[in-house]
């Protein structure tokens, strides 16, 4: 276990440098400090809709860093694995 927290530390510590200034702020929001979507988007500054294209395009770029498939259509972060 502590082999593949190493792994995925690392890999997000490279997608981290990939993100935008606010898929960053979203995903240090979300995961980071575990705030809901409502305070994101207060921080962020944008609406509930306009958070949407961020949370998705930091999911698909943490996903393909962590090489888990993305579905069109399905939920962005899932606790499925």
């Amino acid at each position: 276990n502590e082999r593949l927290y190493n792994e995925i530390s690392y890999k997000l510590s490279i997608v981290n440098k990939k993100l935008t200034p606010e898929e960053k702020a979203y995903f240090s929001i979300i995961f980071r400090d575990m705030k809901s979507e409502y305070i994101a988007s207060n921080v962020i500054g944008r609406s509930r809709n306009g958070l949407k294209p961020i949370r998705n395009s930091c999911a698909l770029k943490v996903a393909l860093a962590i090489g888990k498939e993305v579905l069109k259509g399905a939920p962005p972060f899932d606790d499925e694995d």
